[in-house]
């Protein structure tokens, strides 16, 4: 399984845990850029958590104010994927 979320990160699995992937940008040694495994998760509410935080902490907000409003959106968009959580995916 492969699933790019959007530029940046994607999600795969194996027989063991769930995977989260970020994109690496080109360079000599790729240059057609390559997927980095960065997070393993063996439970999902565990990788849906772990992809809020992280894009959380690397949003670029300036103020308290704009750091809050997309914390909210971030949980609002993710909330959805808690809520349909398959038993021990």
């Amino acid at each position: 399984m492969f699933i790019q979320l959007n530029d940046q990160w994607a999600l795969s699995a194996d027989e063991h845990c769930w995977i989260i992937k970020k994109y690496q940008e080109s360079n000599e040694a790729y240059p057609d850029g390559r997927w980095i495994s960065k997070y393993f998760c063996t439970e999902f509410k565990n990788v849906v958590k772990r992809l809020a935080k992280v894009n959380i902490r690397l949003n670029n907000a300036t103020t308290m104010d704009e750091l809050v409003k997309h914390a909210e959106s971030v949980h609002s968009d993710l909330s959805l994927l808690l809520d349909y959580e398959v038993a021990d995916a």
